[in-house]
């Protein structure tokens, strides 16, 4: 068999096994968060091209992972069926319904849309190998190959049914377009640099960050001083000085054109968002382009707000851009509003970091979650390759790595400046990129080939080492520098680590270890803990709690099941470090709901009417709940579930301990 061939099998079998690594997990792998919103708005996008659901998280990857639940083969919630969710485009109540009220198989449901974005990450593992092959020779793109094959944070959103996989995928492509534009302008490198971005900026509105690096790649083609060739039908011309940017500034226009042509076509060439609905309503319109200034009030206790539980946000650029392209109908309502909506939302999200939490996030975020959750190899090899590129002999290869250097120069000064801290997966489009940059260790002068592939397959072993000692925990990977996955909660929550995905690996251990005892719950994420038949008494988490249940949680010995998210307190009332001012709220709220009446408030003599009594017993749970987590502090778990759900067993005295007021 010949060597291109045998290449050839190699790489569609490192692809594809990427992909089963992926897609084989779901079974174990509980609903997370966002899923069900995803599937449900691509396929109403589909069926009634009503694109005011979930317009900011792409119509491309939505789409695309719906695509298998497309038709009759699960019943669906209609406008008929529920019009109250219908009427203001809410996908977190018909994705739920879709999925556990009306008697559809929501494991297999997942499953199929989780398939489909396993397959955009075979692709990109494809494009990864082919990029790094084209630098290094083969021996290069399997090394680069193989570290995304086996790498845990890219097979952990290639098996959910997510955009950030997609958008990895886009930006990979475009980047990689628009720098072979740069060295040749051609109508066909224009057009597939125009759709290159026209899909990305379909599929996430960090695309815009692509604006820059274009720049930087322009600026780095027109330092080196060979010619510009020039392609238009019969016209062929190398083009020499400053024509050469005249060339590409017009290219990039042209590519720019036919990214807006893709972005209408995803919309039907429609700019009202709905058919049926017609177009957003002017208060929506009103809430995220900020034209009042509201002031982004976060969670927080009545009448007792600290400084840390809201921030101030303004207008920015990005939003008097969005009212100016609407009021001009240069592109789609939605589109629009998502991007509108990104940006509002990007300058203010609870999140926590080792113990601290904050509105705004912190510059540290993506650097220590890239240190603790990339898998020791990289952090080894990029150093080395780096250092390796920085010989006088190899100007022509850093050349060569010009895109990838300017990629996340951008990138990484953009993550680094961002509010939103919750995820290591905002840096997913980074790893690529950074894989190929790592594969520079085979430039090595190596006498023997055999020495270059046995470096090439040491790097493999050891990632895939990484992914499979954590799967099909994929999402909850952390290396040795934060103790391993079961220590991960005490660095990073929300999807770094507890996504919602755990609820299966919880059902499995209660199965073996639960005595007869009461199970309480408190859960993050989108899943439906009644589906895998434990009656759970859910605890401080009415946000992801759908049923009707009674406040405050009863809390009697037995187990106690918290996801790190909660246990850490991400998206509680109640967040930090226990204070004098939780303690007298807790004081409070405790003798309140201790009187014999719930209807008034015997210190003040206010009367609450049923609004005001439910948020004050929703208030309650928080501070039970915060009490509780205080007195667990410095308690080991007695498991820590899939890595992402904490498990304790309590008794009588622990629960009056922790609850008691002095």
């Amino acid at each position: 068999m010949k060597p291109r061939l045998l290449r050839a099998l190699a790489v569609a079998f490192l692809c594809a096994l990427h992909v089963w690594l992926a897609a084989s997990v779901s079974p174990r792998v509980g609903v997370t968060v966002d899923e069900p919103i995803h599937v449900t708005s691509g396929r109403i996008y589909w069926e009634s091209g009503d694109y005011r659901f979930q317009p900011e998280n792409g119509n491309l990857p939505q789409r695309w992972l719906s695509l298998p639940l497309l038709g009759a083969g699960t019943a669906f919630p209609g406008p008929a069926a529920a019009p109250e969710h219908w009427n203001i485009a809410n996908p977190w109540e018909l994705g739920h319904q879709w999925f556990f009220t009306l008697g559809n198989d929501p494991a297999q449901m997942i499953a199929r849309g989780r398939a489909m974005n396993a397959l955009l990450g075979g692709v990109l593992c494809l494009v990864v190998y082919l990029w790094a092959a084209s630098l290094y020779r083969p021996a290069g793109g399997f090394l680069a190959l193989g570290l995304a094959v086996f790498c845990p944070n890219l097979l952990a959103n290639a098996g959910l049914t997510t955009s950030d996989t997609c958008t990895t995928l886009f930006f990979v492509v475009t980047l990689l377009a628009f720098w072979h534009l740069c060295h040749r302008v051609t109508p066909g490198r224009v057009a597939a640099a125009g759709l290159a971005f026209g899909l990305l900026c379909l599929s996430k509105f960090s695309s815009l960050l692509l604006g820059p690096v274009a720049v930087l790649l322009i600026a780095a083609r027109l330092l080196r001083r060979t010619p510009l060739p020039l392609h238009l039908g019969p016209m062929h011309r190398r083009l020499a000085g400053w024509s050469r940017l005249g060339a590409l500034a017009a290219a990039g226009a042209l590519a720019a054109l036919l990214s807006l042509g893709v972005i209408w076509s995803a919309y039907g060439f429609r700019f009202e968002s709905s058919r049926d609905f017609g177009a957003i309503a002017p208060e929506s319109w009103d809430l995220i382009l900020i034209e009042r200034e509201p002031r982004f009030i976060g969670m927080a206790l009545a009448g007792k707000p600290s400084p840390d539980d809201f921030v101030t946000i303004r207008p920015g650029p990005l939003q008097h851009a969005v009212k100016i392209a609407r009021d001009a109908r240069l592109l789609p309502e939605a589109w629009l509003y998502g991007l509108a909506f990104v940006a509002r939302n990007a300058q203010a999200r609870y999140a926590f970091l080792a113990g601290d939490y904050s509105l705004t996030g912190w510059r540290e975020f993506f650097p220590v979650a890239f240190l603790l959750k990339t898998p020791p190899l990289l952090l080894l090899l990029l150093p080395a390759s780096l250092c390796l590129l920085a010989a006088a002999s190899r100007r022509r290869l850093a050349y060569r790595l010009v895109p990838a250097f300017a990629f996340l120069l951008v990138y990484w000064a953009s993550a680094i400046s961002s509010h939103l801290n919750i995820g290591y997966r905002h840096l997913l489009p980074t790893l690529p990129v950074t894989y190929v940059l790592a594969a520079i260790i085979v430039t090595l002068p190596l006498r023997a080939a055999l020495l270059r592939w046995s470096l090439v397959a040491l790097a493999a072993g050891a990632q895939a080492l990484a992914s499979f000692s954590v799967r099909p925990h994929y999402l909850t990977y952390f290396n040795p520098l934060a103790g391993g996955p079961a220590n991960g909660y005490r660095y990073l929550v929300d999807s770094s680590l507890d996504w919602g995905q755990g609820l299966p690996a919880l059902a499995e251990w209660l199965r073996t270890d639960r005595r007869d005892e009461t199970v309480h719950l408190s859960y993050f994420g989108s899943d439906e803990p009644l589906r895998l038949g434990i009656p759970f008494t859910r605890m401080a988490d009415e946000l992801f709690d759908r049923t009707q249940r009674s406040l405050p949680a009863p809390m009697s010995p037995g187990l106690y099941c918290i996801g790190a998210t909660l246990y850490q307190r991400a998206y509680s009332l109640v967040r930090g470090p226990w204070s004098d001012r939780y303690e007298t709220a807790y004081r409070d709220r405790t003798r309140w709901f201790n009187q014999a009446s719930l209807e008034t408030d015997e210190a003040t003599g206010e009367v609450l009417d049923a609004a005001a009594i439910r948020a004050r017993l929703v208030e309650l749970e928080h501070l039970r709940f915060g009490r509780l987590c205080l007195y667990l502090k410095d308690r080991p778990p007695l498991a820590v579930v899939g890595n992402s759900i904490l498990v304790f067993r309590l008794e009588s005295s622990d629960i009056v301990r922790a609850l008691a007021i002095p």
